[in-house]
């Protein structure tokens, strides 16, 4: 991949756009938006270790909103560029928990009885509303429940029988 020699001028601009993202992510922490703008300028202008402070919050951001699929590949991203990162470690294992832990409620009907225990509409969140005990208006099948059932599958959480079984009663049930 060629890289494109930023001019002085385009380097001004993203100093200057480096400048108000952080202003705006100082007041709303969580606006991974920004945090991605944020990160990508920083790289942008070579700044490295900078790049990866912000791809540490914005792990952090994801994983705070519930969207758990992002925080993980931030977190893989991360721990490929630095391999001893206890914290983001540790978050990967909280990720995998909730994850397995979502799909657990799966696999033994809990979902069928609670509607908050599968994914939103976007695929993300379901776990903060299985958390929160919401009940999404969003039948099981719109909100990617085959999704997460294939990743239980993959990280071998659970067996693919159990995963089909689990999402037939589910479905029979709605």
């Amino acid at each position: 991949m060629l890289e494109h020699t930023l001019s002085e001028e385009e380097h001004n601009q993203i100093v200057q756009t480096i400048e108000m993202f952080e202003a705006i992510t100082q007041t709303q922490p969580d606006d991974y938006q920004s945090l991605e703008i944020l990160k990508e300028a920083y790289a942008k202008v070579g700044k490295q270790d900078d790049a990866m402070k912000v791809s540490r919050r914005l792990a952090e951001s994801y994983f705070n909103v519930g969207s758990y699929t992002l925080a993980m590949q931030e977190c893989e991203a991360i721990i490929a560029k630095d391999s001893n990162a206890p914290d983001i470690l540790a978050m990967l294992g909280d990720i995998e928990a909730r994850l397995q832990a979502c799909g657990h409620a799966l696999v033994t009907g809990q979902a069928s009885t609670n509607k908050g225990a599968g994914l939103n509409s976007s695929g993300e969140g379901g776990l903060m509303e299985m958390q929160r005990g919401a009940r999404p208006t969003a039948e099981l099948g719109d909100r990617g429940d085959g999704h997460l059932a294939k990743f239980l599958i993959v990280q071998q959480l659970f067996a693919e029988e159990d995963v089909k079984v689990a999402l037939d009663t589910v479905e029979r049930s709605n």
